[in-house]
C-alpha cells in the first residue's frame, strides 16, 4: 500500500494521502482502506445509503458499535505530554440527541486510560477533548459555541490538533466552514498520555449505556497523523457536499 499513497495520476500527487493513516469506507463493511492500520468489528449494525456509497447505522432500537483494536497510528502523542498533530474527517448522520451526549468516535477506556474522544453534546455542539495524565478529572476540550447540528441532515465535520497543548490550536469544520469554539477544559492540560485502549465508534468505550451512544449514521472516516489539514484540504474532502472517498 505504500506506493499507493505515493501515487501520482496525470502527473499530480495526491495530497490527501500524505500522512493518511486509517480509512473507514463504512461500504457495507468495516474494512480499514489504507493496508496501514485494522479494520474494525462491527456489533449490530447495519447499512443505509450514504452521501458516498453505503454508511454505517447504528440504531436506536439496538446497543451498536464498531470496536478498532488498539493501534500506536491513533494515539496522538509521543508521551511525556508531547502531543502529536492530528485531523480527523467524517461524514455524519444523527437522528437522535443521547440525553449526555453522541459518542461519536472515542479512544478511551475507564478514567485511567483515556485518550481523547469526539462527540456531540445534548443541544448538538461538536467537541473534541483530549485526556491529560491518564485521567478523566483533567482534560482539555474544544467545543463548537453553537449547537449547529440538526437531527435528520448529514454533516461532514473535520477536527484538527496542532500538538501544541492550547484550545486555539484545535480547530473544528463544519460543512468546510471553520467553527468558533469554546474552551471547556478542567484541570492543567499537560499532554495526553499513550493508552491501550482500542477505538469505538457509535458508542462510549467504557460502557453500553443509551445515554451516550451515537444514534445514526458515520461514514468516510480519515484520520491523519503528524498532520493539520487545512482549509483547501477540508474544501476538497466536503466537496461541495457531494463528500470524496479514498483514494481520493
Amino acid at each position: 500500500m505504500g506506493s499507493l499513497l505515493q501515487n501520482t495520476i496525470f502527473g499530480k500527487k495526491y495530497k490527501l494521502l500524505n500522512n493518511l493513516v486509517a480509512y473507514y469506507k463504512f461500504n457495507e463493511n468495516v474494512a480499514e482502506s489504507t493496508g496501514l492500520s485494522p479494520s474494525g468489528t462491527a456489533t449490530n449494525t447495519n447499512y443505509v445509503t450514504g452521501k458516498i456509497g453505503s454508511a454505517i447505522n447504528f440504531p436506536l432500537s439496538n446497543v451498536a458499535y464498531v470496536d478498532i483494536p488498539n493501534t500506536a497510528n491513533l494515539s496522538f502523542t509521543a508521551g511525556n505530554g508531547s502531543d502529536i498533530p492530528f485531523s480527523i474527517s467524517f461524514w455524519f448522520y444523527t437522528s437522535n440527541f443521547s440525553t449526555t451526549g453522541n459518542w461519536i468516535i472515542n479512544k478511551r477506556n475507564n478514567s485511567t486510560d483515556v485518550e481523547w474522544q469526539i462527540h456531540l453534546t445534548p443541544y448538538g455542539a461538536a467537541t473534541l477533548t483530549k485526556f491529560s495524565g491518564g485521567s478523566n478529572a483533567v482534560y482539555q476540550s474544544a467545543i463548537t459555541s453553537n449547537g449547529i447540528i440538526a437531527l435528520n441532515n448529514w454533516y461532514h465535520i473535520v477536527v484538527t490538533d496542532n500538538g501544541s497543548k492550547i484550545v486555539s490550536g484545535t480547530k473544528i469544520y463544519i460543512n468546510s466552514i471553520s467553527q468558533t469554539i469554546n474552551d471547556t477544559s478542567i484541570g492543567q492540560y499537560l499532554g495526553m498520555n499513550i493508552g491501550n485502549s482500542i477505538t469505538r465508534i457509535g458508542a462510549a468505550n467504557w460502557t453500553l449505556a443509551s445515554t451516550l451512544r451515537h444514534v445514526g449514521y458515520v461514514e468516510e472516516l480519515g484520520i491523519w497523523k503528524n498532520r493539520v489539514l487545512n482549509q483547501n484540504d477540508v474544501n476538497k474532502l466536503y466537496n461541495s457536499g457531494n463528500g470524496i472517498s479514498f483514494p481520493f
